[in-house]
């Protein structure tokens, strides 16, 4: 009888714990329930936010690395215009060069025909004035 009797003070202390650890369980659910699952909600909100800020940082990296290149791109641009400008005055002043030099030409081969006009013209009349006196001495 006192192994029974010693059997039910250790079911009955065995049920005490049991009721306890129940207890400190249904504590630790409403804890996590009320307050860790909470906390942890937040801090996921506070990350998604984060990740939003980072991703909006992100993209404007992005874009401006994006402006840069085109800003570089634009400077070749520029500076193959520039130089293809340069080049475009240098034929213009050797085009101008070479039409003022055949302008120059060009008048001078214009006097030069004038004058071989004039001897032409004055051989013409000394002939013509030979062929006269000719015509008459017969």
């Amino acid at each position: 009888k006192n192994d029974i009797d010693g059997m039910k003070n250790d079911i009955d202390g065995m049920k005490n714990d049991i009721k306890n650890l129940d207890k400190r369980v249904t504590s630790l659910e409403v804890h996590l329930e009320n307050i860790t699952d909470k906390n942890i909600r937040i801090i996921a909100e506070g990350h998604l936010d984060l990740n939003r800020k980072l991703d909006d940082a992100l993209k404007v990296e992005n874009e401006k690395e994006l402006l840069i290149i085109r800003v570089r791109i634009l400077e070749e641009e520029l500076k193959k215009s520039k130089n293809e400008s340069k080049l475009f005055y240098l034929y213009y002043e050797l085009f101008h060069k070479k039409c003022n030099d055949f302008c120059v030409a060009y008048n001078t081969i214009k006097e030069s025909i004038k004058e071989i006009r004039k001897e032409h013209y004055n051989i013409y009349e000394l002939l013509t004035l030979k062929y006269k006196k000719s015509e008459l001495s017969k």
